[in-house]
This record gives structure tokens, sequence and C-alpha cells, in this order.
């Protein structure tokens, strides 16, 4: 009796390992570069993007580093279908644009700051007041 016991626990044992590695290979983590602006684009890239991408496990939007790192199943979806989600809710993903329609439904205030940040990106760096000088950043 003992040793069907034992037999039956390993058995499950190792079928329960065995669906724990094959799980884990198939999720990717990746992260996506966006243009962020407040605690609201956070809250609403976060609650919206499981829902328009398959997969989704998920999804940390972050202002400071305007990132949304997100974790997902490989064989359910792609990054490229992940970017395309994060453009229909309204904002930039790496080098896709946000969808207009979608961008307009946004706050007035996450408009207004998206804006704001996407023209302070374009705007060339100041000239180095240093050039030339040792220790120069060689900008």
């Amino acid at each position: 009796m003992n040793t069907k016991f034992f037999k039956t626990g390993l058995i499950l044992l190792l079928t329960c390992i065995t669906f724990t590695v094959f799980a884990q290979k198939s999720e990717t983590t990746i992260t996506i570069k966006s243009v962020i602006a407040c605690q609201t684009c956070v809250d609403r890239i976060e609650k919206d993007l499981p829902y328009l991408a398959k997969g989704i496990k998920s999804v940390k939007a972050d202002v400071a580093t305007s990132t949304i790192v997100v974790t997902y199943k490989s064989d359910k979806t792609t990054p490229n279908d992940i970017r395309k989600a994060i453009t229909a809710i309204g904002y930039d993903a790496d080098e896709m644009k946000a969808d207009e329609a979608a961008f307009k439904k946004l706050p007035e205030h996450c408009r207004k700051e998206i804006a704001e940040k996407r023209d302070a990106s374009r705007k060339p760096a100041a000239p180095c007041p240093n050039k030339g000088k040792p220790g120069c950043c060689k900008h």
C-alpha cells in the first residue's frame, strides 16, 4: 500500500514539474518605449492592455522611464501585436505612433503632457559648454 501511494505521489510530482517547466518556457518579457505622462496614463495602459492582446500575464508602465514592461505568453501573442494594442489605447509603442482617434480620446491633461514630452524629445540637445576642454562630454 505504501509503495502504491509513493508511486502515485511521484508520478503526480513529475507531472506538476513538467507542466511548470513547459509553462515557463512560453512566457517572455518585453520592454517597450512610450511617452507616458502621468498616473492616469499608467492606470489606463495597465488596465486596458491585457484585454486588447491575448496572452498578456502582466503589465507595468513607468512614467519616469517612459517604458511599458509586458510579460506575455509567446505562443499566444507577439511583440508586434502588443505594440499595436498599445497604439490602439492611444500611446506610442517604440517606433509605432499612437492611433490618432484613440489619442484624441485620452484625457485632455494626458494629451497635453504627452505632446509636451514629444516636443521636448525632438529638440536638439544644447551644445556642450566644455567642448574641446579636458573632461569634455564629447557632445
